[in-house]
């Protein structure tokens, strides 16, 4: 038996002997692959504005109804979430410089230079107070802190640059309207040098950024933070030529940089150390970003202008969508990305909604035709939305509804009753009936009764009794 089974394998070893053996597939190194980002529906419903919106800068109200939009106008416009449509504009004499919502939503300032800082009621624009600086000081940009009081940096330099300039972080009580500090200050800018302050982040801290130039190059850049509740300054920290700070943490710690040439990142405001790196996240140049109001989160937006953040070798074709990332600062992971189909969004400006439910961002501006800025582009709204607000309903209650109409009947009778052609005489008012003809003189008479068939019943003035008088006969009447 053994014998069998040997001959039968050395048989079947010719056998697979006389054909050939598959080759084995060339070896190929894995290409690059990007891992799937995680969707938008991770973080919300993604809406669109369906037309542009009036300007690139803008606030969020708490509670996150509306978006109040200031810049390239003079006045400032307020977009309803809820409806997708502008619900209010404001029109205004001077531009507005910056604006900001209190922490309770009922109260909106708005920086305007030399007429200072107003405050507004939000629903209708109306100016409530008006809070002024340091004699002669322009506000140029004002937040609220979290505390509920106002802050504003203000300035002013008559002589341009390189003269005196006098500046000052002011900061009220709005309830008390008083202010509280702090004192103005004066200054020269070096030659070459030049000091920009604006507030950013959650905390309401005051961004300056120190650079220096050389033969029209930049050779040095700083930033510090100030917080305005104790006018405290962290110490200068370093930062590259070409950094540029877009937003700075709740704690006035850290900041959110970014570099054409680097990914975006956080850095230690102090030491100018960078923290955490934001990696493999978008396609093209991150043009904006945002910290979330409890600093967990950074969302970050794409522009059109440069290609960063990619592979080597691997930049993506003009078409490539701009996007907007949502970043878990702890990790420096990806939570969710939201990516169009079109590049149709080149994004300048991204925000959080206070209550941290939804980010905002715009497009870049659309320039007139005759030059200068004419309005943002169309804003990406992306998260979870507030519910639009509650609409009054008048009770079922038939009797209430039989009284309301027969209100309405009585008050059409009467304006039926009062009216002669295009004009409505009121009962007990004068009136100037004019008469044309031989006899021009003017008649003022009180008014009796109400018209009928062409006559009114009228008390001439200083000539005791009634008369009537026909209404065809009269050429024109004017109340007094």
């Amino acid at each position: 038996m053994v014998s069998v089974i040997l001959a039968a394998m050395v048989a079947a070893g010719t056998a697979a002997a006389g054909r050939t053996a598959p080759a084995d597939p060339p070896a190929v190194p894995p290409a690059f692959t990007r891992p799937p980002d995680p969707g938008a529906e991770a973080w919300g419903e993604v809406r669109v504005t369906a037309d542009r919106v009036p300007a690139t800068a803008f606030a969020i109200a708490p509670g996150g109804a509306e978006i109040a939009f200031f810049g390239y106008s003079k006045g400032y416009y307020v977009y309803d979430v809820a409806a997708g449509r502008m619900g209010l504009e404001v029109p205004n004499d001077g531009s507005i410089k910056d604006l900001a919502y209190s922490p309770d939503g009922k109260v909106l300032a708005t920086a305007e230079w030399t007429a200072g800082i107003k405050l507004r009621d939000p629903k209708t624009g109306r100016v409530l107070d008006t809070l002024t600086a340091a004699s002669g000081l322009g506000a140029s940009a004002v937040a609220y802190l979290r505390d509920g009081k106002l802050a504003a940096y203000c300035w002013g330099a008559p002589g341009g640059h390189g003269s005196l300039m006098r500046e000052q972080l002011a900061v009220w009580d709005p309830a008390g309207k008083t202010r509280l500090g702090w004192p103005a200050t004066e200054r020269v800018e070096a030659e070459g040098g030049m000091i920009r302050r604006r507030f950013v982040g959650p905390g309401g801290h005051l961004l300056s950024a120190d650079t220096r130039r050389q033969d029209g190059y930049v050779v040095a850049q700083s930033v510090t933070l100030t917080d305005p509740a104790t006018n405290k300054t962290t110490p200068a920290g370093p930062l590259s030529m070409d950094d540029y700070v877009l937003d700075a943490g709740p704690d006035g710690r850290t900041l959110l940089v970014f570099h054409p040439n680097r990914p975006p990142r956080l850095v230690d405001v102090a030491t100018g150390q960078t923290t955490r790196m934001f990696i493999g996240g978008h396609r093209k140049y991150v043009a904006c970003g945002a910290f979330s109001p409890d600093g967990k989160l950074v969302a970050t937006a794409s522009g059109s202008v440069l290609q960063t953040n990619v592979l080597s070798g691997n930049f993506p074709p003009g078409d490539t969508p701009t996007e907007i990332v949502l970043w878990d600062v702890a990790t420096g992971r990806k939570v969710a990305v939201a990516r169009g189909p079109t590049p149709d969004h080149d994004f300048t400006r991204i925000a959080f909604s206070p209550d941290g439910k939804y980010v905002a961002a715009a497009g870049a501006a659309e320039v007139r035709p005759s030059g200068g800025l004419w309005k943002g582009g169309r804003m990406v709204l992306w998260g979870k939305f507030p519910p639009p607000a509650a609409v009054a309903v008048i009770p079922d209650d038939p009797r209430a509804l039989r009284a309301e109409i027969e209100q309405l009947r009585a008050e059409i009778d009467r304006l039926r009753a009062a009216s002669f052609g295009r004009h409505f005489l009121e009962v007990g008012k004068v009136y100037t009936f004019a008469r044309p003809g031989a006899d021009p003189t003017p008649r003022r008479a009180k008014v009796l009764e109400a018209p009928r068939d062409g006559w009114v019943r009228v008390e001439d003035i200083g000539v005791p009794g009634a008369t009537w008088l026909n209404l065809n006969a009269v050429g024109s009447i004017r109340p007094e």
